[in-house]
C-alpha cells in the first residue's frame, strides 16, 4: 500500500526495506524503508495499530531518537488508528506530507 502510493506520487523507491540500524553492532531498530542520499540517510517507519500502546510508542521514540542522534533522518508514517483501511486517502496524505518533502523535487 505504501509502496503503491510512493509510485503513484512518482517518488523514488526505497534503497532497502527492513533496514536494521545498529549502534556499535547493537541492533536498535528496523526501519520499514530506507533511503540513502548523497548527504543523508532516511529511515522510514510505518506504524500501524501494534504501535498504539503507550509503552511501545515510548520505546519507538527512544530508538528513533538514537538514529537521529547519529545525524540521520527519521520519518514516521502514522497509521496507529488503523483507519487507512476505511479511508485509503490517509496513506496518500501521510506520504505527501511526511515523505515527499525529503524525496520530492
Amino acid at each position: 500500500m505504501i509502496l503503491d502510493e510512493i509510485l503513484r506520487q512518482k517518488l523514488p523507491l526505497p534503497d532497502l526495506v527492513q533496514k536494521l540500524f545498529t549502534d556499535n553492532d547493537i541492533p536498535i531498530a528496523t526501519a520499514d524503508f530506507y533511503y540513502k542520499q548523497d548527504r543523508n540517510e532516511i529511515y522510514v517507519f510505518v506504524d500501524g495499530p501494534p504501535h498504539a500502546p503507550d509503552h511501545v510508542q515510548e520505546e519507538d521514540k527512544e530508538k528513533r531518537n538514537k538514529i537521529e542522534s547519529k545525524g540521520f533522518s527519521v520519518i514516521q508514517l502514522d497509521f496507529i488508528e488503523g483507519n487507512y483501511r476505511q479511508n485509503p486517502t490517509l496513506i496518500e496524505k501521510e506520504v505527501l506530507l511526511k515523505l515527499k518533502p525529503y524525496l520530492g523535487d
